[in-house]
């Protein structure tokens, strides 16, 4: 294909160059996720749940979310940042009266906790945020399993109001079917890179692993974005904040400002809850 011969012209033109340059082929392909994002929030969706699945690659996503893909329109979408933080600031600039945020992210809180210059309750009713990733924190796992972001939703729906929902995973820790080491974290902060990254770099861990474990903590959280979606009526929208490296290029994580379609990339599907 014309792309992939781009692409490997542009890469051997040096790593940095090449992949900014791909990500500019790719990006006139795609779909703004920001302007789908203003469509939802201005109410000028008719979907009223948005679940956002923290670094969720969208060729993950088709492989894995097949049941999904068979009920929804799937839209390649293009997110305006690599990272969480920079997501956050450039999705939710406003004030959002009208919404709810299921959160189990530490940024979106409502205790008025400042991360990075971001501070949710500037953006969100304070009352409106629900701290899953406070109160349901697991202390083994050093995470909030998907189980209890789904529970937390259940209880706090109202069947009227538009919903965010958002699950950590597929963002580590990994805590699917094939699972890494746990990290050492608190609840307030989500950085599991630096720990898992120098047990690669010894070879403790394989790439190949680190993929297993990425598309297991995928289809785990896709196990209760499918019961989402059976339990609750009108419209839902799945999306990401931004993708995730797993050694490509011999880069790993999604760092920040990172022009990349790995990270760029999100699946933007459109279903139908019963």
């Amino acid at each position: 294909m014309l792309v992939s011969r781009v692409a490997k012209y542009l890469l051997s033109r040096g790593r940095k160059y090449g992949l900014k340059a791909i990500a500019k082929i790719q990006k006139l392909k795609a779909t703004s996720q920001l302007e789908l994002l203003n469509l939802w929030l201005s109410r000028g969706s008719s979907s009223r749940v948005l679940i956002v699945l923290d670094a969720c690659r969208f060729d993950y996503f088709i492989n894995e979310a097949s049941s999904l893909l068979a009920r929804g329109k799937l839209t390649k979408a293009w997110s305006p940042a690599s990272c969480t933080i920079d997501w956050l600031k450039i999705s939710f600039p406003g004030f959002y009266k009208h919404v709810r945020v299921i959160s189990a992210h530490p940024y979106l809180n409502s205790k008025g906790i400042t991360t990075l210059g971001y501070r949710a309750v500037n953006h969100f009713l304070r009352h409106n945020i629900v701290d899953v990733w406070d109160w349901g924190w697991d202390e083994n796992l050093k995470t909030v399993p998907p189980s209890t972001v789904y529970k937390a939703f259940k209880e706090q729906d109202d069947g009227e109001m538009k919903t965010i929902i958002w699950f950590v995973q597929p963002h580590g820790p990994w805590i699917g079917k094939t699972k890494l080491p746990i990290p050492k974290r608190s609840k307030k902060k989500l950085a599991v890179g630096a720990e898992i990254l120098e047990k690669v770099k010894k070879g403790e861990i394989t790439v190949s692993r680190l993929r297993e474990a990425y598309r297991d903590n995928l289809r785990l959280v896709l196990e209760y974005v499918n019961k989402i979606v059976k339990e609750t009526e009108g419209g839902i929208i799945i999306t990401s904040d931004h993708g995730e490296m797993l050694g490509e290029y011999r880069l790993f994580l999604h760092p920040c400002r990172i022009e990349c379609k790995i990270l760029r990339l999100v699946p933007w599907l459109e279903v139908r809850g019963e």
